[in-house]
């Protein structure tokens, strides 16, 4: 059974836009990529001011893959990609993954958390998810994502970087 999930990416480290299409390409090897926002160049947030600015985007995924082996393939590839987890959050960040959505499946594990724990109070992942999935439904707020944006109070600045990543479009086949 396939079932929809959104997946946030983001980059603040080195060629930002290359690791995101690279990171993309491998992505859509292991599940079906149904689109993609464009980029979205975003000031860190709750990070120090000097913190690179990141590229941020979602994608709309079609997945056989359990949540909690989504979320582990993610994290695969933010380690493949040069992340390093230590314990102690790092501001710099070659590749940031997250399982925003996954269905309409709620989780709260001590490592996995579905729906993201921010991501209604986050402008720089809920800009490109209404994008893309306006009408999908945050499951326990029971709101739409347009309507979280519209609602969103968070000052951060967002600016549209660049049409969808690679070969990655609004609608793939």
């Amino acid at each position: 059974m396939m079932t929809v999930a959104l997946v946030g990416l983001g980059s603040n480290a080195g060629e930002r836009q290359e690791l995101l299409q690279k990171a993309l390409a491998v992505l859509a090897r292991e599940v079906c990529l149904e689109c993609c926002s464009p980029l979205y160049q975003t000031q860190p947030w709750g990070l120090p001011a000097e913190v690179p600015w990141f590229l941020n985007a979602v994608v709309r995924v079609r997945t056989p893959y359990s949540a909690e082996e989504l979320w582990a393939l993610c994290t695969q590839l933010e380690s493949f990609f040069g992340r390093r987890r230590s314990g102690v959050p790092d501001p710099v960040r070659p590749l940031d993954l997250d399982v925003l959505l996954y269905g309409e499946l709620i989780v709260r594990a001590e490592h996995l958390c579905i729906p993201h724990p921010r991501l209604h109070q986050r402008r720089f992942v809920l800009q490109p998810a209404a994008d893309i999935a306006p009408e999908m439904r945050h499951p326990l707020l029971g709101k739409t994502l347009d309507e979280l944006l519209q609602e969103c109070a968070d000052p951060a600045w967002v600016r549209l970087y660049a049409q969808p990543p690679g070969e990655c479009l609004y609608a793939l086949p």
